[in-house]
């Protein structure tokens, strides 16, 4: 396998070499001047992770290895133990039956039923004798008949055959039970349990004291080994192998297994390692370096380096994947070289172009600003021409109009007989009055003035007029709601002004519903950010012909048919709202909706008690 880097020109050629000699790589890469292959150096990133990856494998399987071959061979132990314990079991129930069937019953009939000799119609007694003269023949067991209330107290069950006596007592189905267990001395025993239980024939002795054999109540007395009963379990037979040593044996086989295939996966791992970095890793860091970034300084031709590099992999006597690879690898360098250069040539244009359309909109912006505050100029200067005009000719007819009231009051004194003169009186003081009103409102819009101000709740204010309008606006189909912030700070305000204002609004919207009424919302909001309380009162009337947006707060400015109003409702809601120092607006949908938006300033103080001061 031979290494191969592209692209460096600092290449020294045969300096990467195989097994001590050069390869055919090697003489085609002189031959061309050694601008395909340079120096490598090594990395461990790649070479790491696959050794420790390695290694973990290798080691389970040594585990594995001697864990199996210590189980099985534990697995073999319990069987040899097993067999050997079958023979003694075996053994001792064959002595068992010969004396239950065939030596009691024939003394009986020779001696007599009184006669009874625990040496030779005890199956317990020869069953005990036949183990103690087996144990020489056989290697070390052991074995124990117990009982619970033994006669003999050598053999009464000690706290490991009790609880197997337990044990079989809970599970009555099972007849055995085998396995490892320790000893006193922590040693292992592999042990075998099976279950006592007295049948009928063994009450004769077992029985009742008076009925038993009179040597067996001579010998052990009255009070042990006594009252049984058929199907009684009151002891096990116990058949235990020492298996220790054999334990020990099978646990130094396994850890010297263990340790001859650790050995020898060692050596494997170093093949391992030595061959995966001479021939994976460092091929694989040459084309990590093929795509590293240089900053802007372009590789010397990539397309010819990979043209190279295709040449010598067809000049190998055999398939070379990573030569395949690391022509890939160049061609596609070049072509990540030239996509990067067309990226940031890109993106120098699209942040040219980005500053070009910002700075157009900055200049559109300033150029809106400026033509809003020119607009709100205007305004406020037509307003002001226009309360100067209104206030001379506010005065100019209120003499008049006062004299005229006046005379008609002398008229109607006198009392004419003629009913159509008292009706046409009626009349035309009605019209001078409605002419007095007029004016009185246009000295209102001309005076303006700072009124008195104090500091209230804005939602107050609104709930007040909301709650005076509601009834007899539900009587003609109009729904009034409330959507009020919380918690709003406490404003200066001309309270009576600023109701006025709300009451012009409710009563605009109410005057642009359709027949079947509709409804009008009222919401309030502050930003804390802002210093600002906003009230947003909205209907769902006929709205605003966008032509008439722009001459809504105009002096005498009206849509409505003749006699239904002035044309000074808005104009005086817009100067009482800039007395406070704020702003209105107005959005509308013709057909839909009509939104108008009051901002009015927080202050902790009067303002215009801080200019007196």
């Amino acid at each position: 396998m031979t290494a191969y880097r592209c692209c460096r020109a600092d290449y020294r050629p045969g300096e990467v070499i195989m097994g001590g000699e050069r390869s055919r790589m090697d003489q085609v890469n002189d031959a061309r001047g050694g601008r395909v292959r340079r120096p490598l150096r090594d990395s461990m990133s790649v070479q790491a992770k696959f050794l420790l990856v390695t290694g973990l494998i290798l080691l389970f399987n040594c585990l594995m290895m001697a864990l199996i071959i210590y189980h099985h061979e534990k697995s073999q132990l319990e069987l040899a133990a097993h067999a050997k314990s079958e023979l003694v079991m075996a053994a001792v129930e064959a002595s068992r039956s010969y004396v239950r069937e065939e030596l009691r019953p024939a003394m009986y009939r020779h001696l007599g039923p009184d006669y009874f000799v625990p040496e030779a119609m005890s199956t317990s007694y020869v069953g005990r004798a036949v183990v103690e003269r087996l144990a020489p023949a056989m290697e070390e067991f052991n074995y124990r008949r117990v009982a619970i209330n033994a006669r003999n107290l050598r053999y009464e069950a000690n706290q490991l055959e009790l609880r197997m006596i337990d044990f079989f007592g809970e599970n009555p189905q099972l007849t055995e039970w085998r396995g490892l267990v320790e000893g006193d001395h922590r040693e292992k025993w592999f042990m075998r349990f099976r279950p006592v239980r007295f049948e009928r024939e063994c009450l004769d002795c077992h029985g009742s004291p008076d009925a038993a054999p009179a040597v067996m109540v001579e010998s052990y007395g009255a009070d042990r080994g006594f009252g049984r009963y058929p199907g009684e379990l009151a002891g096990l037979i116990a058949v235990g192998v020492p298996v220790e040593a054999a334990l020990a044996k099978a646990r130094e086989k396994a850890v010297s297994i263990f340790l001859v295939v650790f050995a020898g996966m060692a050596m494997v791992f170093m093949a391992l390692n030595f061959f995966f970095h001479r021939m994976v890793v460092i091929n694989l860091r040459g084309l990590l370096e093929i795509f590293q970034d240089h900053g802007d300084q372009s590789p010397p031709d990539p397309q010819g380096c990979a043209a190279e590099l295709a040449e010598v992999s067809r000049a190998l006597p055999y398939k070379d994947e990573l030569a395949e690879l690391t022509v890939a690898a160049c061609t596609m360098a070049g072509h990540l070289h030239r996509t990067r250069e067309q990226l940031r040539r890109y993106a120098r244009e699209l942040e040219s172009r980005v500053e070009d359309r910002t700075r157009a909109l900055r200049l559109t912006e300033a150029r809106l600003q400026q033509k809003e505050l020119e607009e709100k100029i205007r305004q406020a200067e037509k307003m002001v021409a226009m309360g100067q005009l209104v206030a001379g000719l506010a005065h100019e007819i209120n003499n008049p109009l006062g004299i005229i009231l006046c005379y008609l009051d002398l008229v109607k004194r006198q009392a004419p007989t003629d009913p159509q003169a008292l009706r046409d009186l009626e009349v035309i003081e009605k019209q001078a009055r409605s002419c007095k009103r007029i004016v009185s409102d246009l000295l209102d819009f001309a005076r303006g003035g700072k009124g008195n101000k104090e500091q209230v709740s804005l939602n107050r204010v609104i709930e007040e007029v909301a709650g005076m309008v509601a009834p007899q606006f539900g009587k003609q189909g109009v729904e009034v709601r409330l959507e009020l912030a919380p918690e709003l700070p406490q404003l200066w305000l001309d309270v009576n002004k600023i109701k006025q204002v709300i009451l012009n609004l409710l009563m605009n919207s109410r005057q642009a519903m359709p027949e079947g009424g509709g409804r009008i919302e009222i919401g309030s909001s502050w930003s804390a950010e802002a210093g600002v309380v906003r009230v947003r009162v909205w209907d769902n009337g006929r709205g605003i012909a966008p032509e008439n947006l722009g001459k809504i707060f105009d002096p005498f400015f009206s849509t409505k048919g003749t006699g239904e109003g002035t044309g000074l409702g808005l104009s005086v809601s817009y100067g009482i709202i800039k007395e406070h120092g704020g702003e209105i607006e107005v959005s509308s949908q013709p057909g839909e909706w009509t939104c108008f938006v009051l901002d009015l300033p927080v202050a902790a103080h009067d303002p215009e008690r801080e200019e007196e001061r």
